[in-house]
């Protein structure tokens, strides 16, 4: 469809570092969405998504965040708080805290995905190591090695 290939066009700007030529095409593919199927559909959320990652690229991490942030509303609202998709986004506001030496907001984050995949997949799942893993990275960051343990 149309917005796709919209999408596709931008990423391929992207990788070429067209980042001017990419940013109107995210948008318009945001704001088509949000017109056409509301807030609350999953291509709407995905183009939020899109936009965020590209500005995280560009550096425009305030705007990034803020849509991270309305994602993540979202999400929890139409999929729930367990759902791998709201899970994937608060994980992905945490690395961008954790990127800006932002631990303390960082930190709730990660241990909220860390409860909720433990209960809900258990300990050995990869999913849940790679939090694990994320959790230990930001305390040893922080110079907590006995919580990093």
């Amino acid at each position: 469809d149309t917005l796709t290939s919209m999408n596709n066009l931008a990423e391929l700007y992207v990788t070429k570092g067209g980042y001017g030529e990419a940013e109107p095409l995210y948008k318009e593919c945001l704001e088509i969405n949000r017109a056409i199927l509301g807030n609350r559909h999953t291509d709407t959320l995905s183009s939020i998504i899109n936009l965020s990652e590209f500005y995280k690229k560009l550096e425009r991490y305030d705007e990034a965040e803020s849509l991270d942030k309305e994602c993540i509303e979202i999400q929890k609202k139409i999929l729930g708080e367990r759902h791998p998709d709201t899970l994937a986004s608060m994980n992905n506001l945490a690395v961008l805290y954790d990127n800006l030496g932002r631990y303390d907001e960082a930190e709730p984050l990660y241990k909220e995905c860390l409860e909720i995949m433990r209960a809900d997949l258990g300990n050995r799942h990869p999913d849940t190591l790679t939090s694990m893993s994320k959790l230990a990275l930001l305390y040893k960051n922080q110079g907590r090695y006995g919580d990093a343990e």
